[in-house]
């Protein structure tokens, strides 16, 4: 046999005896990271008014900090400053979020429950303002809450027609609650209104777990005393923060407002603000919005993560004296597929 021949016989028995390439190789990861956003302010100065009193600390850092969930300590794997929107993070699979979510929606929150007719008239026209005060192409979603929870609009950056919406709900509904008077609904308990307050919060919630991304309510309001639904009240921050969405009321009520410390707990429970004392309702709204855009972003990888649809509690705490936090406090793991 010529040595030609005995090559090729050698080639063939090679490759018959080899085995089987190996499928490709294929990465999987099931590293899951918790993002919080937070901001950091000063506390309020004695006598100042209400939306001038949380001048913002730029200079915080992530040794000033310490995060835990569900009371354990975790380390901070990053930290950063937020001018802006918020960083796009591809590729990374954040606990209770979606990586894939559009920048943040605006829901406007009318509540003719808690709220004068005067003041609440002139959150309706100062939210008509508001309108060409920002991006033409930004994008509300318009909600009422009086007897009934109300869709007043759909998301829309259309003017003429999310002028339509409050103008509608104006004459067809709002009015109707102060028949008796500037109060709403005088013929209404107390304890009947703070219940359907509550209810109204957890619609929102419900509404939002079907918007992705972080949702922003500015919750045109005066508020309402917390402490005798207390534990409700408490659901209803446990399903908002489960939507992403964070409070920012937003009192109508001029330079002297009603008390705001129980809305003011209810907005920092939810990762937002309250704010109040001032007669340029449209202004202290884009304080509001303003706010949601500047800040810290940290992360975490959570000890134990399991994606079992349970509620985590999240706390941050700060070395640094005289610095107040606003974060969301806490996630959804996601469920297992």
């Amino acid at each position: 046999m010529r040595p030609r021949d005995l090559l090729l016989l050698a080639t063939t028995l090679a490759a018959a005896q080899a085995p089987p390439p190996a499928p490709p190789v294929t990465f999987r990861s099931g590293t899951r990271i918790v993002e919080i956003t937070l901001s950091a302010t000063t506390p309020p100065r004695r006598f100042a008014l209400r939306d001038k009193i949380h001048p913002p600390v730029k200079n915080l850092q992530a040794a000033d900090l310490r995060v835990f969930d569900n009371g354990v300590e975790q380390t901070i794997a990053s930290f950063e400053k937020i001018v802006g929107a918020a960083p796009v993070r591809n590729g990374v699979s954040v606990a209770g979020e979606d990586p894939a979510a559009r920048p943040a929606s605006i829901i406007v929150l009318f509540d003719s429950l808690n709220t004068q007719a005067r003041d609440q008239f002139i959150s309706h026209d100062d939210i008509s303002k508001l309108f060409d005060r920002l991006p033409p192409d930004t994008r509300f979603a318009l909600l009422g809450m009086d007897e009934y929870f109300r869709v007043l609009q759909d998301f829309s950056s259309d003017r003429k027609a999310l002028r339509a919406a409050i103008h509608k709900y104006e004459w067809d509904y709002a009015f109707s609650a102060f028949a008796d008077g500037d109060a709403p609904y005088a013929t209404m308990s107390p304890t009947a209104r703070i219940a359907r307050s509550v209810d109204a919060l957890k619609q929102v919630a419900r509404l939002a777990a079907n918007v992705r991304g972080k949702k922003n309510v500015l919750w045109m309001s005066s508020g309402f005393a917390v402490a005798p639904f207390r534990g409700e009240v408490m659901k209803a921050v446990r399903e908002l923060v489960a939507a992403d969405v964070a409070l920012y009321p937003i009192d109508p009520g001029g330079i002297l407002p009603a008390s705001t410390d129980d809305i003011d707990e209810l907005a920092s429970l939810t990762g937002g603000k309250a704010f109040a004392g001032s007669n340029d309702v449209a202004g202290m709204a884009l304080k509001a919005l303003k706010s949601t855009s500047e800040g810290y972003v940290l992360t975490f990888v959570p000890s134990g993560y399991r994606e079992d649809g349970s509620y985590h509690e999240l706390r941050v705490e700060t070395s640094r004296p005289h610095v107040e936090l606003h974060y969301r406090v806490g996630y959804v793991a996601d469920p297992s597929n």
